[in-house]
Formats: structure tokens, sequence, C-alpha cells
């Protein structure tokens, strides 16, 4: 999941999280600081979209 604030670069996102499901994700709320499960970002206006990777055949 990507995020962007109005303010910011057009296509700079400002934070980056994993969503794990159940309406939760994997963040490093800032740098240095603990990885962390949570929320409360999923409701937040500044989602830019997310994306889903797959593995290929090697």
């Amino acid at each position: 999941m990507f995020f962007h604030s109005a303010g910011d670069t057009p296509g700079f996102m400002h934070h980056v999280g994993v969503y794990i499901g159940n309406g939760k994700m994997v963040e490093a709320p800032d740098v240095g600081l603990t990885v962390r499960i949570s929320s409360h970002v999923l409701d937040s206006s500044e989602y830019a979209g997310a994306a889903r990777f797959t593995p290929t055949a090697a």
C-alpha cells in the first residue's frame, strides 16, 4: 500500500506498508522505529493505491 500527501511532489510516496488481510497492514511508522501491525492507516485520506506482486515461473 502506498501513501501520498496533497503537498508531496507528484509521484512521491511518503509511506509504504504491506497489507496482511483483515483490515491490517505491516508498517514501519518512521525510520528507526519498530515495525508494527496497524489498522488505522487503512482509513487514511493519504492512501494512494496498492499493487499485488505475484511470483513468476523461473
